[in-house]
């Protein structure tokens, strides 16, 4: 067995559940980085343009857009996984990159004299692309290793898998 199908505590693992595992543990922690870094820094520069230079006045109103980001993406969250379900997960992860990209493309035209209602349809964009990822990637994932490994019927190696892969996700998003 591979040293990679021995740390992840796949025991029965076949040449495709091992790409996929190296797939894994290389992609999510540099989208764990990427993302906490970039929002991080997204939210102190949107609250510095609407406090007008100033981080803890505008923090409220980043408050109210963070808000309007989590609703939208709740609304959003079942209809985005249908949609999943009829036209593939992964169209709808590219399509929840693209909303990431272009909110934060609109993230470096906020100055403070920017509209709040520009801010709004910016919060609400990445509420879209939120509520894209957030079913989609596990069920993509999941869709793959039933493929990969069909002999694990109990998912007891899944479970593994899966827990050391969250682990080093949240590691990398705690470091970043």
């Amino acid at each position: 067995m591979s040293k990679l199908g021995t740390f992840f505590g796949l025991t029965d693992a076949n040449d495709k559940i091992l790409r996929l595992a190296k797939i894994m543990s290389m992609l999510l922690p540099v989208v764990a980085a990427t993302i906490q870094l970039s929002t991080t820094f997204f939210m102190v520069f949107v609250a510095e343009a609407l406090g007008g230079g100033s981080f803890i006045d505008g923090m409220m109103l980043v408050g109210f857009l963070v808000v309007i980001q989590m609703v939208v993406q709740t609304l959003l969250d079942y209809p985005t996984g249908a949609l999943g379900d009829w036209i593939g997960q992964r169209y709808v992860i590219a399509s929840a990159f693209l909303c990431y990209g272009l909110a934060y493309y609109m993230v470096s035209l906020v100055t403070s004299t920017t509209p709040f209602v520009f801010l709004i349809a910016l919060y609400a964009l990445m509420g879209i692309g939120s509520s894209q990822l957030s079913g989609s990637f596990n069920a993509w994932f999941d869709n793959n290793y039933r493929v990969a490994m069909p002999g694990d019927k109990d998912r007891k190696q899944y479970g593994v898998f899966w827990g050391k892969i969250v682990m080093i996700f949240q590691m990398v998003a705690t470091a970043a």
